[in-house]
């Protein structure tokens, strides 16, 4: 007989099966997170910009991608089945522009306009796409119960699932069923599907997903069994978040410096030196002036003989 799995063996057959049981019950047209959190981004840099033209000094931030490799295994499988279901409409939108736009390259133009209108004929159904959609528009796109860019949202909705019907079947029909089902297939898996297996093992689990997904689940709790249950998760949760933490690394600081500072220093140098000649200019004239004060200046001259006679005075 085969051994029994250790406690942390998180390959189990009812662990993937709660996995999917999960991801049926999940809403099929929930917002996407934030693409920043999606990424992990977090501050890479800081950049200190001193302007010596204008005098100034300004500091910003630069985010980089917090992406990691797993220590192992188990922390790996962990965070696949953490970041699937978290981040399961990111990927979608990862799966499906990377098919549209490999198709588009590929020249099946069929196939990606049936992907264009399959995915406006999902967000004419869901007021939840509609708003994400208002919202990365600014508030271009304008919608109600009725209607939706000033078209009737009824009409839209049977026309861009009809423009999806049938571009696929033209495709098929033009380059046949199996090369169409094999290309899209192999696009989907190789352009869509494995990029995202690979962020959702590189993504380290952090405390506000983690935090987001029990509270997702507690929603759904009737009984003391899902309360319990739901409590050992949120335990072996937090567990997983505290063992993908990672030390924290100094932040590195960039100087940047506009203009040409040696002209700075050189003109400042210059007007020091000249605020120094003037001090010295000024204070020796106020000695003069000093000195000078009450005093009878001579000048001095030459008579053969004039033995003893002193020279005429000046009165200044």
């Amino acid at each position: 007989a085969p051994p029994p799995p250790s406690a942390g063996d998180d390959s189990r057959p009812e662990d993937w099966a709660g996995l999917l049981k999960k991801l049926r019950k999940a809403k099929w047209d929930a917002a996407p997170k934030p693409w920043k959190e999606f990424w992990a981004t977090r501050v890479a840099a800081a950049v200190v910009e001193v302007d010596v033209d204008n005098e100034s000094v300004s500091a910003k931030e630069v985010e980089g991608i917090g992406l990691n490799a797993p220590k192992d295994k188990a922390e790996a499988l962990e965070r696949f089945k953490h970041n699937v279901v978290v981040y399961r409409q990111n990927y979608a939108l990862v799966a499906w522009g990377a098919c549209a736009f490999f198709a588009a390259l590929s020249n099946d133009i069929l196939c990606a306009v049936g992907l264009v209108c399959a995915a406006a004929a999902a967000a004419a159904a869901s007021d939840t796409l509609l708003g994400e959609l208002q919202l990365a528009t600014d508030n271009k796109l304008t919608w109600n119960k009725t209607r939706v860019a000033g078209l009737d949202r009824a009409g839209v909705l049977l026309a861009t699932r009809i423009g999806a019907a049938v571009s696929f079947a033209l495709a098929a029909y033009v380059s046949g069923f199996f090369e169409f089902f094999l290309a899209f297939a192999n696009r989907l898996v190789f352009y869509g599907l494995a990029p995202c297996a690979a962020h959702a093992v590189l993504r380290p689990i952090d405390l506000k997903s983690t935090l987001s997904d029990l509270w997702n689940d507690a929603k759904g709790v009737q009984t003391k069994e899902e309360a319990a249950a739901l409590a050992k998760k949120g335990v072996k949760g937090i567990k997983n978040w505290w063992n993908n933490r990672r030390p924290a690394e100094p932040t590195p600081v960039v100087m940047s410096v506009k203009g040409d500072p040696d002209a700075a220093y050189r003109q400042a140098g210059f007007a020091g030196e000249r605020a120094r000649q003037d001090a010295e200019e000024s204070a020796r004239r106020a000695r003069e002036a000093q000195d000078d004060e009450g005093v009878v200046d001579t000048e001095g001259w030459a008579k053969p003989d004039a033995k003893g006679e002193l020279p005429p005075g000046k009165s200044r």
